[in-house]
């Protein structure tokens, strides 16, 4: 635990005395789902490591980054450095996250449920 005196703002008022800090937070190891994406509409197996990177990717699917060329060209160069030279996957626009992101949303929603 830390402790500050008398911390002044810019408006001459204090905004706090102590400063409780309880370490880092680690997150949990990752727990594959095996859910599948389509590639070329067939479906493809993914290691764990695949399908977390995989995972990431399905649950941006409704953001701006999608949709920036930089930003696809970017992950998917990354993401063949995992997937590996001869996997059957060799380019992005033939692959389809929406089954990963149909499962993500259920369990965002499941959770929101559960608060």
């Amino acid at each position: 635990m830390a402790e500050a005196d008398n911390i002044i703002s810019n408006d001459n008022h204090q905004k706090w005395t102590t400063l409780v800090h309880n370490g880092v937070q680690f997150p949990q190891p990752y727990k594959p789902h095996g859910v599948k994406i389509l590639y070329k509409g067939n479906p493809v197996d993914l290691t764990p490591e695949q399908e977390e990177v995989a995972t990431l990717f399905a649950a941006m699917l409704d953001t701006e980054y999608i949709r920036k060329p930089r930003f696809r060209h970017n992950f998917f160069k990354d993401w063949r450095q995992i997937l590996g030279e001869n996997n059957v996957i060799q380019n992005l626009e033939d692959c389809d996250f929406s089954p990963i992101y149909e499962w993500h949303r259920r369990e965002k929603d499941e959770c929101r449920r559960k608060r």
